[in-house]
């Protein structure tokens, strides 16, 4: 983690605590993270504490101090800050879905000052989950019901019979609970394919499953979370087409 990042990370957690907010640093093995980001995600809602909301945040980003007090004000499912990436052309790390084309398209430009909600695809790099969110995601992994319905259009097509998916349904849901109380296994954060045969990131794929939970994703696009990459890059460094063909 960058010196900057560190010191930025750190002024947003005391001044969160000061206004009254248990904040908790997670466990070392949290923090240092794995080499397979999905991994480190889901451990991290595997082990957290089972009482807690969870922000995720990764150690490049430049939050301004009261970053998380302003999330935590809407007392939404899931909260997420406005994004970018950190390596030009940069561009918005928000992407919504669209129900004609059953995959998500990007977003280029968001109004400022706004509190959005929708079927968004965000970035994990600064977004809250709340804990019922959290829960309703892990019996949804649990249940094999996200297995279901990503598969559904394919067994629509096959005339595959109700009571056959369901079977195998009930078969995998065994296997996942088992695995859940002898490991803590999750797979919220994963790289699914969609009908398109394109794979989301873990992120987007972790969005897809909130939109077949009917949970929206709220976006306060006053919350500005810089992205440190040659340096702090945001929704100032984006610019359209338009404005890049007179420049």
């Amino acid at each position: 983690m960058s010196t900057s990042a560190r010191m930025a990370i750190d002024a947003m957690c005391a001044y969160t605590r000061d206004r009254g907010f248990d904040l908790r640093s997670p466990d070392q093995k949290l923090t240092y993270g794995n080499a397979l980001i999905h991994r480190s995600r889901n451990l991290a809602l595997a082990c957290t504490r089972p009482d807690a909301d969870v922000l995720f945040v990764d150690d490049d980003m430049l939050p301004p101090k009261e970053a998380l007090v302003q999330l935590l004000s809407h007392g939404a499912p899931v909260a997420s800050a406005l994004c970018t990436n950190r390596m030009p052309p940069i561009g918005l790390a928000v992407k919504i879905y669209d129900d004609a084309s059953h995959q998500f398209i990007p977003l280029k430009r968001m109004r400022d000052e706004r509190v959005v909600v929708d079927k968004f695809g965000v970035g994990a790099a600064f977004l809250l989950l709340s804990r019922e969110t959290i829960e309703q995601l892990k019996e949804y992994y649990l249940s094999a019901r996200d297995w279901l319905e990503a598969n559904r259009r394919c067994f629509d097509r096959m005339h595959v019979r109700a009571e056959n998916r369901e079977k195998e349904r009930a078969h995998k849901a065994e296997i996942r609970r088992a695995n859940w109380d002898r490991e803590k296994y999750l797979l919220v954060f994963d790289y699914p394919v969609g009908e398109n045969e394109l794979q989301f990131g873990e992120d987007v794929g972790m969005c897809w499953h909130l939109m077949q939970l009917g949970i929206p994703v709220l976006i306060d696009t006053g919350v500005i979370v810089g992205h440190l990459g040659e340096y702090p890059y945001g929704p100032w460094d984006v610019r359209d087409e338009d404005e890049e063909a007179v420049a």
